[in-house]
C-alpha cells in the first residue's frame, strides 16, 4: 500500500488532491458569462522574480452614470516591457485570486471599495497611492513577483478578470511544490523539525496578541487623522484664497488710484501691504507659499492608514495559517480513524457501521478506505 504523503498532512494540506482547490468560484461579470476553459499554470510564462512596475497616471472613463477610473500601470521585468491600464475591480480580482490560491503566504493589502459617494478627486488620489503600494509590495516579494498569477495581470490572454478566473484550480501538490521552490518550506520542516515549528508557532501566537492591541490603537489614531485632514485642507485653501484676494485687493486699488488722478487730478494712493518695487520680495514670498502650501496631515493619514492596512493583511496570512493547521488535526484524525476501520475489517471485529453488510460489502468499504487513505 501506497503511505499517505505526511509532509502534506503535517502543513495542513492533506486530503484529496482533486477536492482542495484554492481559487474563487467562477461568477457572472459584467465582461461575459461564466468562463468553462481553463488556463493550465505551466503553461504560462514566469519571470525570474526582479521587475519594476508603477501607476503613472489615473483618468475617469465612462459616461455619465457609469464613470469609472482607470490606472496606467508601467513596467519591465526578464520577459520584457509593458504599458498596461487597469480598473480597480482587476486589482482586486488578483489579490483575491492570490490569497485564495496560497493559503497562509502574506498577499498585500489593497484599499476597500468606496460603498457609497461618488468618487471624488479625493478618493481616487488616495487609492492611487494604496494601489501603487500594492504593486511595490507584489514585486518585492518573489514568491508573488515571479507568480504566474501576476502574469496573467500584466499580460491576460483575453480580458483580464476572464483570464484570472480561467486559470485551473490548483491543487496540494502543486500549492506545496511551490511553496518548496519559492520559500523552500519543505527545507525548512527538515532543518527545524516539529518541536522548533511548535515554538515558532507560539512566538506567533504571542505576536498576534500583541498586534490585536496595537491594531486598536492604530485605528483611533486613523480615525483623529481623518478628522484633523479636511479641517487642515480648508485652512490651506483658505490662505491660497485670501493671498490670492490680496493680490487681487491691490491690483484694483491702484487701477482705481490711476482713474482718480486722471479724473479728479488728484494724487492719492491707497495703502499697500505687498505691492510696489520695495515689497517685490513679499509679493514673491506670499506667492511662493500659496503655491507651495499642502496639508501635511494627509501624508500622516496615509501612512497609518497604510500601517492598519499591511496588518490587518498579515493578521489574515497568520489567521488561514491557524485554518490550514485545523485542516492539518482534521486530515490527522480522519485518516487515524480509517486506519483503525481497516484494521479492524481485517480482524473481523464487530463494527456498527459493518454490522449489516455481507462479505462483498465489506470488502468494497475496505478498498474505498484504502483508497482514502492513500
Amino acid at each position: 500500500m501506497q503511505q499517505p504523503n505526511n509532509y502534506e498532512y503535517a502543513n495542513g494540506f492533506g486530503g484529496n488532491q482533486e477536492e482542495q482547490s484554492f481559487v474563487p468560484e467562477d461568477s457572472e461579470d459584467e465582461d461575459g458569462p461564466k468562463i468553462r476553459a481553463l488556463t493550465q499554470i505551466d503553461d504560462i510564462k514566469v519571470n525570474d522574480g526582479t521587475m519594476k512596475m508603477k501607476i503613472t497616471k489615473h483618468e475617469s472613463q465612462g459616461f455619465k452614470g457609469k464613470k469609472y477610473t482607470i490606472y496606467m500601470v508601467e513596467g519591465w521585468d526578464s520577459l520584457g516591457e509593458f504599458q498596461i491600464t487597469r480598473r480597480y475591480k482587476e486589482f482586486l480580482l488578483l489579490r483575491d485570486v492570490l490569497f485564495s490560491r496560497y493559503p497562509g503566504l502574506y498577499i498585500p493589502p489593497i484599499p476597500q471599495k468606496q460603498i457609497q459617494g461618488k468618487m471624488a478627486e479625493q478618493f481616487i488620489e488616495e487609492r492611487t497611492v494604496f494601489l501603487n503600494e500594492f504593486l511595490q509590495q507584489m514585486i518585492a516579494q518573489k514568491y508573488l513577483a515571479s507568480s504566474p498569477e501576476l502574469q496573467v495581470f500584466i499580460r491576460p490572454k483575453q480580458k483580464v478578470g476572464e483570464s484570472l478566473k480561467s486559470l485551473e484550480k490548483v491543487t496540494t501538490t502543486h500549492v506545496l511544490k511551490y511553496y518548496n521552490v519559492k520559500i523552500r518550506l519543505q527545507n525548512a520542516m527538515e532543518q527545524y523539525g516539529e518541536s522548533k515549528i511548535i515554538a515558532y508557532n507560539d512566538e506567533i501566537n504571542k505576536f498576534v496578541k500583541l498586534q490585536k492591541n496595537l491594531l486598536t490603537h492604530l485605528r483611533q489614531f486613523k480615525n483623529h487623522i481623518h478628522n484633523i485632514v479636511p479641517m487642515k485642507e480648508h485652512e490651506v485653501k483658505s490662505y491660497k484664497a485670501f493671498a490670492d484676494f490680496l493680490k487681487k485687493y491691490e491690483d484694483g486699488n491702484e487701477k482705481s488710484d490711476q482713474s482718480s488722478a486722471a479724473v479728479m487730478g488728484t494724487n492719492s494712493r491707497s495703502t499697500k501691504l505687498i505691492s510696489g518695487e520695495s515689497k517685490a520680495h513679499l509679493k514673491n514670498n506670499l506667492d511662493d507659499l500659496s503655491q507651495n502650501l499642502t496639508n501635511p496631515f494627509k501624508h500622516i493619514r496615509n501612512w497609518v492608514k497604510g500601517e492598519v492596512m499591511n496588518l490587518e493583511a498579515l493578521m489574515q496570512a497568520i489567521s488561514e495559517k491557524e485554518a490550514c493547521l485545523a485542516r492539518k488535526q482534521r486530515s490527522i484524525k480522519q485518516l487515524q480513524e480509517e486506519r483503525e476501520s481497516v484494521s479492524k475489517i481485517n480482524q473481523g471485529k464487530f463494527m456498527f457501521s459493518t454490522m449489516l453488510k455481507s462479505s462483498d460489502q465489506k470488502k468494497e468499504l475496505q478498498t474505498r478506505l484504502m483508497e482514502s487513505i492513500q
